[in-house]
Formats: structure tokens, sequence, C-alpha cells
């Protein structure tokens, strides 16, 4: 991971600490629970290991991904960090569902966040095993449908995505890249 990222998710870490010890450590006062592992702090119900959760990543059928470089904001560079997380267990069946309509295999699927505003942001994550000639789809879940996002870029390890919000996204292996309605 590059020195930018490492810095960006111990800042953030930090900040996680800070506002738990202001919080009482956890006391019946109302605060956050959690807890630490390994130095890292696990939020309430994130079920991802201390080695994920500091290094901003998740994991899913043995494909790791992670925000994999700077995040374009309205079409500049940005320091901004985008938050990964697991999907919940329906959104999971659905994205499985999904990637069964389109006739494609399942290589992640991730929740999204940041404290950052933006018309449009283009994200370029990380994605373990996926090649340069791969034809990668990439849907977000927007309410209740799966929407499809143009032109992914996809390179060694890398897709980059332009995204209007935040919220789930589904990456499928296509054996043929083809636009989907659903």
């Amino acid at each position: 991971m590059n020195d930018g990222m490492e810095n960006a998710v111990e800042q953030i870490e930090n900040l996680k600490k800070a506002i738990k010890a202001t919080e009482g450590g956890g006391s019946s006062g109302g605060g956050a629970s959690g807890s630490y592992s390994a130095g890292t702090y696990i939020p309430a119900g994130d079920t991802r290991s201390p080695e994920y959760i500091r290094n901003n990543a998740v994991s899913y059928g043995g494909n790791t991904i992670s925000q994999g470089g700077h995040v374009e904001i309205n079409g500049a560079k940005s320091n901004a960090t985008i938050m990964l997380g697991n999907p919940s267990a329906s959104t999971l069946s659905s994205a499985n569902r999904l990637a069964t309509q389109v006739g494609g295999s399942l290589i992640s699927c991730v929740t999204i966040s940041s404290t950052a505003v933006f018309q449009t942001a283009r994200v370029n994550f990380f994605l373990s095993g996926v090649q340069e000639n791969d034809n990668i789809a990439v849907f977000q879940l927007q309410g209740t449908k799966w929407v499809q996002i143009q032109n992914p870029e996809v390179r060694v390890n890398h897709v980059v995505v332009s995204i209007t919000q935040y919220g789930t996204l589904v990456f499928i292996k296509m054996p043929a890249l083809a636009y989907f309605e659903n």
C-alpha cells in the first residue's frame, strides 16, 4: 500500500481512538461501542479482521479490495479517503443473483462512504487478481436497483470507476463486456 494511503488510514484510526477516549472509553454514557484488537479499533458489528480494518480493505472469495490510489473529486486530485466496508448478507445475496443474471462471476461487493462531498468522483480500487484484459462490469445499488456504472477502467489489480454517490458497488467478471439494464 502506498505511504499516502497508510498515513490516511493511520490518521483515521487515531481519530477513532481519540473520539472513543472522549466518549468515556465505551462506558455506559451512550458512547460508541466497539473493541480493540492488536491496537486497531474495531467498530461494533464490523466482522473484518483487524488487518483489513487497519488497511481499509474488504475480502470476498479470496479477492481483496481497497482504495488503490488518489480519488479525483469533481475532476481534481484530492486527499479524500473512501472508506470500505462489508455489505449486509441480504445485499451480498442480491449481488450474487445479479452476477448470475448477467452471466458473470462475482469478484467483490463492497460498501463505500466518505466525508468528501462531490458531484462526481473517480475512484481507483485495488482489486487483487484483476488483469488488464478482463471484462469487468461494475454496478451500484441505488435504492433497490443495481445500476451499471459505465466505462470502468481496468488495469492489472485495479478498477477505476466514476461515481455520483456513495453506496454499495459490485464488481463482476464477464465473459464479454456488455451493458445491462436491471
